[in-house]
């Protein structure tokens, strides 16, 4: 699953402000214990979660919960 942070519903039309969100929020995560990284996309680098049917729901609750609190605390 590929995406980008878009806190106003939109990815920002410049590319390396979504690479630069993207590589800093995924840098910051991974410490947190999750395993997640980027890949490039038509707007920049984008974030890339690999998942498989063992996933469970609330792993995916998990990690889009983190990125949120993890982009509000970098970003703002």
């Amino acid at each position: 699953v590929c995406f980008y942070w878009k806190p106003q519903g939109r990815a920002a039309e410049d590319a390396e402000e979504n690479t630069a969100v993207t590589r800093k929020v995924a840098a910051a995560l991974i410490p947190r214990g999750y395993m997640i990284d980027y890949a490039p996309g038509p707007r920049g680098t984008m974030f890339r979660a690999c998942v498989n049917r063992e996933t469970l729901r609330g792993t995916v609750e998990g990690l889009v919960k983190a990125i949120e609190v993890t982009c509000r605390e970098l970003i703002g």
